[in-house]
This record gives structure tokens, C-alpha cells and sequence, in this order.
């Protein structure tokens, strides 16, 4: 009798794990901000990049390294969107090539400088984003102009300076490069519920120098009551129309392809990131197209190997 007994509370603990398991795997997950107005969230973005080049039968090794410190404080809460308040408020560069090292920081006291001296003007300049709950930027108001205005402020750079430095603040953080480089971190989530293991493909379009287009296949790897961990896998490849840019004089043409891994873990109430890593390994080349001091035009190799974290603090 008592064995028949244990028998069956065994037979029953079990049947209860089995229909927990399935109830867990059957159950939707909606997967979105959920952003306080009057909140202030922060992210804490740090890119290693490793990019080389081949450049007259010669190799060149770049590295860079750029951190940024971004503050999101939410002004309204709409019915599809955020009314955001954004505010970079530390801005890091290290570029080393050649066996030069240069170093710019927003935090370094140093007005001899000048590229350093803007970066310390550009933080803590609110400007204006609208984003949906589902990480989309859909408007971002007057950052290039931000960017502009403090640039002309020095006045110990001349007019082709000036041309030449709004050209590299707007290209890594203006506008169009801003967005992409938001979205890459906030658009993330999918329109629709979601159970355990659901992929879902998400399209953004990187415009920091050249348009790139990135297409993310993400995972609802992991789940419970605090947090969720979205993995991505994606392909990058350059926008057709849009690749070429102008510099020095010279027209470029970008051929780019490789591969995005991501992982990301988010918090369950705010939806907000709390730590997240992707890795990027693009190849290809620039194509210089012909001029009278180029006649024939040129090819050069390239390969880009980046790691971003983001955290939120």
C-alpha cells in the first residue's frame, strides 16, 4: 500500500513538472519598453575596433577605441512613442595607427586641445528624440545644428577646419549616424508576442560615414521575472545606392559584407538594457574612383573587427 502511495505522488510531481515545462514554453512574452515619464535611464557604450587596411601593397593597422555616456530622460509617454530628453554626458576617443597614439576626451582639461575642448562643449547639450516602445527612432531633432554651433565657437580653427571637423562630428555623431547607432542597441524587440526560443528579424540602417544595412535574426534565449536575454545573429553589408562618400577631393565606393553576434540581456519591468555585447567582423574594399591624379583609380583591402558592450551604469 505504501509503495502504491509513493508511486503515485511521484507519478503526480512529475505530471506537474512536465505541464510546468510546457506551460513555460507556451506561454507569450510581450517584449517592449516600458519607460516611467519623469525616469532618467542611462547607457554606457564602449566600441573596440580593429581596422586594416591595404593601401599601395602596404598594410596599415588601425585601432580605435570610443566610449560615450548617454542620459534618456523621458518628457511624455504617448499612446506608440517617448518624448525623450537625451544628453551625452562623457565622450571618449583613442585612435592608434602607425605607432601614434592619440587620445580625446570630454573630461580632459586641456584648452590647447581642440578636438578635446569640443567634446567637453558637446556634453550635456539636451537635444530631442522620439522613440517607440519597440526601440524605433523615429525623429531626432536638431543634433547636427548642435554640433555645428559648437564648433563655430573656435575661433583658432579656420573656415576648412571647421568644414573638415563638422564633417567627422556630424559622420560619428550626427543625426542619421546617432539614430543607427541608438537602434543597433534599442531596436531589439519584436512587434508581437513572443515565447521562449520565437525568432523574430529586425532591419536597421547604420549612416556613421557610409550607409551600411544590417538584418538581425534575434532569439528569446532566456526568461523569468527580472530579466531576458535576447541573442542576435546578423549580416551587414553596405547599401547599394548609398556606399559612396566624398573625401579629400576623392569619390569612394564601399564593398562590405560580414556578421553580427549579440547578446543581450534586458530588465523585465522597464524593458531597458542592462549589459549587452556584439561582436562585428566586416570585409571588403573601398574602390576610389578615377581622377587626373588617379587615372586608373584605386582598390583598397579592408577588414573591420569590432566589439561594443553596453551597459547601464
Amino acid at each position: 500500500m505504501t509503495h502504491n502511495l509513493n508511486s503515485r505522488k511521484l507519478f503526480v510531481t512529475l505530471l506537474l513538472v512536465v505541464f510546468t515545462i510546457i506551460s513555460s514554453q507556451a506561454k507569450k512574452y510581450n517584449l517592449k519598453l516600458n519607460l516611467k515619464k519623469g525616469e532618467t535611464y542611462q547607457q554606457v557604450s564602449k566600441a573596440n575596433s580593429n581596422i586594416l587596411q591595404e593601401f599601395g601593397g602596404q598594410k596599415i593597422n588601425m585601432k580605435m577605441n570610443i566610449t560615450g555616456v548617454t542620459s534618456y530622460k523621458v518628457l511624455a509617454v504617448n499612446s506608440n512613442e517617448y518624448d525623450i530628453e537625451a544628453r551625452m554626458t562623457q565622450m571618449d576617443f583613442v585612435m592608434e595607427v602607425a605607432n601614434r597614439k592619440m587620445a580625446f576626451s570630454s573630461t580632459k582639461a586641456d584648452s590647447s586641445d581642440v578636438f578635446s575642448s569640443i567634446l567637453k562643449m558637446m556634453t550635456n547639450k539636451p537635444f530631442n528624440i522620439k522613440m517607440t516602445k519597440y526601440g524605433k527612432v523615429t525623429k531626432i531633432t536638431n543634433l547636427s545644428e548642435l554640433w555645428d554651433g559648437v564648433i563655430d565657437q573656435f575661433p583658432q580653427l579656420n573656415a576648412m577646419q571647421k568644414i573638415q571637423m563638422k564633417e567627422q562630428i556630424n559622420n560619428a555623431y550626427g543625426d542619421k549616424a546617432f539614430r543607427g547607432n541608438i537602434e543597433l542597441a534599442t531596436a531589439i524587440y519584436p512587434n508581437h508576442k513572443v515565447r521562449k526560443e520565437d525568432k523574430w528579424t529586425i532591419d536597421t540602417k547604420l549612416q556613421a560615414g557610409l550607409s551600411a544595412d544590417i538584418q538581425t535574426e534575434y532569439q528569446l534565449s532566456e526568461i523569468n521575472s527580472k530579466q531576458a536575454v535576447i541573442v542576435g545573429k546578423g549580416k551587414v553589408s553596405t547599401s547599394v545606392n548609398s556606399s559612396s562618400i566624398e573625401k579629400n577631393g576623392m569619390k569612394m565606393q564601399f564593398d562590405l559584407s560580414g556578421a553580427t553576434d549579440a547578446k543581450i540581456k534586458i530588465d523585465r519591468k522597464s524593458g531597458w538594457i542592462i549589459e549587452a555585447t556584439t561582436t562585428q567582423d566586416i570585409k571588403g574594399e573601398a574602390k576610389v574612383e578615377s581622377t587626373p591624379q588617379l587615372p586608373n583609380g584605386m582598390s583598397i583591402p579592408m577588414e573591420f573587427k569590432t566589439t561594443s558592450t553596453i551597459t547601464n551604469k
